[in-house]
């Protein structure tokens, strides 16, 4: 048997039947709609760990704008994911998701809520006018899935001819290879034809790409977070509240914490009880004290013999 005769592991797969799924028009401007989403696979070959790749592409030119390899598909997965785009793009129109809760947001059961309760990905896209869509066909996120095909041949491939083995090493190669893939597949971009808005400063986007939490403050105008206890500084100035003053605690991008009180940012420090020592209050003993042999005490007197004058 030749080579050409052999064929490739994707076309000896049994097909399912065909399921028609209406075909829909790529978007018109670069930046309007990114499809979002993550594949577990065995990454670095069948005997490798499986990691969850997260990822995005544009939806009318192809162009990978974001990856990032993690453990498990979490937020701070798809946060990565924003971030490139942020830094090397700007602020997308929508993006096109599953419904996962890490989209979607929970609709809170009181009644009496003037808004629902965003989930922290769905509240980041809201603050920077990212609109979410939705869905629960696959098939619907055409790009995205072809993407991860492709993916699973051939960054598997040359993650193993790089020699990479840990998942730090990983995202660090995806640098490049996203750059070298786009070259080859992705349509020229038309910037004259983007919709991506310009992002805000780095600091912003720490602040944006958060986790964000309800405390209240204690007597002692601290709060707990994690089993820890945290004071508010401006400029190195301890701020004060009242006792059960509701605020938001901000843990950013890079990890950092921040308080935020009426629109006012202040950084978080953690305060630290210095431990008293017990001391033991050691009484010195007193010591038996002998008198001298001429002591009068020595003297063979007893209260009978005394006289007194």
């Amino acid at each position: 048997m030749s080579l050409n005769q052999i064929k490739t592991p994707r076309k000896q797969k049994i097909k399912k039947k065909d399921k028609t799924h209406p075909l829909r028009e790529r978007r018109k401007c670069f930046g309007e709609l990114l499809q979002a989403d993550a594949s577990e696979h065995h990454w670095l070959g069948p005997n490798g760990p499986k990691w969850f790749l997260h990822g995005a592409i544009d939806d009318t030119t192809n162009t990978v704008v974001g990856l990032y390899f993690a453990y498990q598909e979490t937020l701070q997965g798809y946060y990565n994911v924003l971030h490139q785009i942020l830094r090397n793009y700007g602020i997308p129109m929508t993006f096109y998701t599953d419904k996962r809760t890490i989209f979607t947001y929970q609709k809170n059961s009181d009644k009496t809520e003037e808004k629902d309760t965003f989930t922290q990905f769905s509240r980041c896209c809201d603050e920077l006018g990212v609109k979410i869509i939705t869905t629960s066909i696959p098939q619907a996120k055409g790009r995205i899935e072809r993407l991860w095909s492709a993916l699973q041949d051939r960054l598997k491939n040359e993650l193993i001819l790089a020699g990479v083995t840990t998942i730090e090493e990983a995202n660090t190669f995806l640098k490049e290879f996203i750059t070298k893939f786009n070259k080859q597949f992705a349509i020229p971009i038309d910037y004259n034809n983007s919709v991506f808005v310009d992002a805000p400063n780095n600091d912003k986007i720490n602040l944006f790409l958060s986790i964000t939490s309800t405390r209240q403050t204690d007597n002692g105008s601290s709060i707990s977070y994690n089993n820890k206890k945290y004071m508010a500084y401006n400029n190195k100035k301890l701020k004060v509240f009242n006792s059960k003053t509701k605020i938001t605690v901000i843990k950013a991008f890079d990890e950092t914490l921040y308080l935020k009180y009426n629109n006012q940012i202040y950084n978080l420090l953690e305060y630290i009880t210095v431990p008293i020592k017990n001391i033991e209050n050691k009484v010195p003993k007193s010591k038996a004290h002998k008198p001298k042999p001429n002591h009068p005490w020595n003297n063979q007197y007893t209260l009978q013999t005394l006289s007194i004058k």
